[in-house]
């Protein structure tokens, strides 16, 4: 009852969710009348309502995720492959050399970003992606405003047209 009345509460835009995403960090022992730091690892205990909220909320999210995250973002999504971006990456500078091209190549380091957002919550990967995407349009919209030049090479996989920009010198 009181998870129905959770859903009940989100829907109708009144749920306080930061009253719900907490935690309690607890310290167990590995071992008895452990004495040194090595010996006692830490544990969360989570809200077990936010849980199965945060649960339900991403499997719901999964439906429409593929219309709203864009082809090219890989990571994360079911039935993309992650390894994708390395293989156009590969091919796309086989082809540079091969043609003896110019260009630099926008290497991204989203390592932070993934260090700030909490292990274990499902939420996290659709965060990494929804921001991956607003990245990707916001260079888009460089690119269809003439900030710089690009060369696009593009690669047909699975029936999607995946486009990997490199910037030109």
């Amino acid at each position: 009852v009181d998870l129905m009345m959770l859903f009940v509460e989100f829907h109708k835009g009144c749920l306080p969710l930061y009253n719900l995403n907490f935690g309690i960090i607890t310290l167990l022992p590995e071992e008895k009348d452990a004495k040194h730091i090595k010996h006692i690892r830490p544990i969360c205990l989570l809200n077990v309502s936010f849980i199965i909220f945060t649960k339900v909320t991403c499997n719901r999210l999964d439906r429409v995720a593929n219309n709203i995250i864009r082809p090219t973002q890989t990571a994360f999504m079911s039935g993309r492959y992650i390894m994708e971006g390395v293989v156009i990456l590969h091919e796309t500078l086989h082809e540079m050399h091969r043609k003896k091209l110019d260009g630099v190549i926008l290497k991204l380091d989203f390592e932070k970003l993934m260090t700030r957002l909490r292990q274990g919550d499902p939420m996290s990967p659709t965060l990494f992606n929804l921001i991956a995407d607003v990245l990707a349009i916001l260079i888009a919209r460089a690119k269809v405003n003439g900030q710089f030049g690009a060369w696009y090479h593009t690669l047909w996989t699975r029936g999607f047209q995946y486009y990997n920009m490199l910037m030109t010198l």
